[in-house]
């Protein structure tokens, strides 16, 4: 059974492949097929010149992933802004599709995570 997932990466508009004859002609591959396992994590791809080929290099940059400081995850009023964050979460998702639930789970995590790291920081610094 093939899976298929579509998701739209934005390469620059630059050929992938051209003729040394003349004229030359170029072309662009319009499509690039990975597993579907690593098709989350791409970010981009930038279309370079590939040295002694007619072919271009197309590297794929991965995203970050995202890391948290386990030392918040003991911290009453850290926790406390999560609970309340999957609560409201719960309330206002509650038709959602379960994957796309899951996705702003993570993503209200990612960003109460960050905003208390980042609050954390600028007190200790002060």
């Amino acid at each position: 059974m093939i899976k298929t997932k579509t998701t739209q990466i934005h390469c620059t508009t630059k050929y992938t492949w051209h003729s040394n004859t003349n004229p030359p002609t170029y072309s662009r591959l319009d499509y690039f097929f990975i597993s579907s396992n690593i098709v989350n994590i791409i970010s981009h791809c930038i279309i370079s010149y590939g040295d002694k080929t007619t072919h271009s290099i197309v590297p794929m940059s991965r995203r970050r992933p995202f890391k948290i400081n386990n030392s918040i995850l003991l911290v009453n009023d850290y926790i406390q802004r999560i609970k309340n964050a999957l609560k409201e979460i719960a309330n206002i998702n509650k038709e959602a599709n379960p994957n796309t639930r899951w996705k702003i789970i993570k993503g209200t995590v990612r960003n109460i995570s960050i905003k208390y790291s980042s609050e954390e920081n600028k007190q200790t610094r002060w």
